[in-house]
């Protein structure tokens, strides 16, 4: 029935479109270049989603349509597809350009070069992505990777002599590009958590936002008011993360909550993270907690991997708390991306930690958690937020929560 559906369709949109005149011979994958090549992307895509309507096995039609939507300027729908196709064939050159294509027109460019590393070592004689690679870095901008584009160009000209693109501003430029600026992003929360042990229940509403430039700094933070324990606390957050080079990342944070009673009077943190190669990536963080009477030091080592659209993370949180016992709590997380940025998130965590439940008081228990945490984006501009929580604090009391959010891209 849905072939006979698709081909219905097909017909009709043979008969009544700008194509109607090749409907004789109908080749959909020719009429679909035919529509893209003159900058019709719509009717390619629906020749295109007929087709894999069909025969979703069709790879060739696979890549062609992650194509026609990159150059449409649907980068989020793109990055879903190569995504899948890489999964199919992680080692495709064709597929890691795509996918690095679309990083960098969608204001990415940091985010491609570990593909575009990968392609060149794959395919040292594909001119293309020698120029991708030398424009990623290019846009940047940053001092350490203007010096490696130069250093590549260089290379280009001796491998490629007769290529013309070498030069400064003469790279192609294949798809139309938005955000070049930047992007801003702003999001608002609420949360419910259920305490066992006769305690009064948690809430919280958060207003959050971040800004980002083209992989270079970026800023973001939060307004937050929480009940807990019968206490409303109060409390803004802002952070910034800076490339230092194409490997290294420093990230900076601080909260501020002057009259809170259970959340921090105040915090500082700072962090460090390097990418290794391979597809690893190291990081350590500081952070320091100032209570109303009483503190908590905790410095954190992560080791995360990448293999293909999956994240794993496992982290130490050594803490410190003021007149008290060092603490140690392991947690174990597990990222699924489908699409640039769509994600499925699983989270356990278990040790030791401290708790503040209000007039300075400290809890160190054992703890455990688990969490099932999601993001979605239903259009363009919007993305549904979800999370869902257990957490165990020692025998003190037991938490179930559900949160919910929206995020809206400017």
């Amino acid at each position: 029935m849905r072939a006979t559906t698709s081909r219905i369709m097909l017909l009709l949109l043979l008969a009544t479109g700008p194509y109607a005149a090749s409907a004789q011979d109908a080749d959909v994958l020719e009429l679909a270049r035919q529509a893209a090549e003159s900058g019709d992307y719509q009717n390619a895509i629906d020749f295109l989603t007929l087709r894999l309507q069909e025969d979703p096995d069709d790879w060739q039609a696979r890549y062609f349509y992650a194509r026609v939507l990159g150059w449409s300027g649907d980068w989020l729908a793109a990055a879903a597809e190569y995504d899948d196709l890489l999964v199919a064939d992680p080692g495709n050159v064709d597929f890691l350009l795509g996918q690095a294509q679309v990083r960098v027109w969608s204001g990415k460019p940091a985010r491609a070069l570990p593909m575009l590393e990968v392609a060149r070592y794959l395919a040292p004689g594909y001119e293309t992505v020698w120029a991708l690679e030398i424009q990623a870095l290019r846009e940047i901008g940053t001092d350490t990777t203007l010096r490696l584009g130069e250093d590549l160009s260089d290379l280009a000209r001796q491998r490629f002599p007769d290529a013309g693109w070498h030069a400064e501003g003469s790279l192609p430029s294949i798809a139309p590009r938005s955000n070049r600026e930047g992007q801003f992003r702003v999001a608002t929360w609420i949360s419910y958590e259920s305490l066992d042990s006769g305690l009064p229940d948690w809430q919280s509403v958060v207003l959050e936002g971040d800004y980002r430039r083209l992989d270079k700094e970026a800023w973001y933070g939060h307004l937050r008011r929480t009940d807990r324990f019968n206490q409303t606390d109060n409390e803004l957050m802002v952070g910034t993360y800076v490339p230092i080079n194409p490997r290294w990342l420093a990230v900076a944070e601080a909260t501020v909550a002057p009259d809170a009673e259970v959340l921090p009077r105040w915090s500082a943190m700072a962090r460090l993270e390097v990418l290794l190669g391979g597809g690893w990536e190291l990081g350590g963080s500081l952070r320091h907690s100032d209570y109303q009477s009483t503190f908590v030091d905790v410095q954190t080592v992560e080791i995360v991997r990448y293999s293909k659209s999956y994240r794993f993370a496992y982290s130490l949180h050594r803490g410190e708390p003021d007149n008290a016992d060092t603490t140690l709590s392991h947690v174990l997380r597990l990222d699924r991306y489908y699409g640039e940025d769509n994600r499925l998130t699983v989270l356990y965590a278990s040790g030791e930690e401290s708790e503040n439940v209000g007039l300075s008081q400290l809890l160190i228990s054992d703890i455990e958690t688990l969490s099932l945490q999601g993001q979605h984006q239903v259009s363009r501009r919007w993305a549904f937020l979800w999370a869902l929580s257990y957490h165990e604090q020692g025998d003190f009391y037991t938490r179930n929560g559900i949160h919910v959010g929206l995020r809206r891209n400017f």
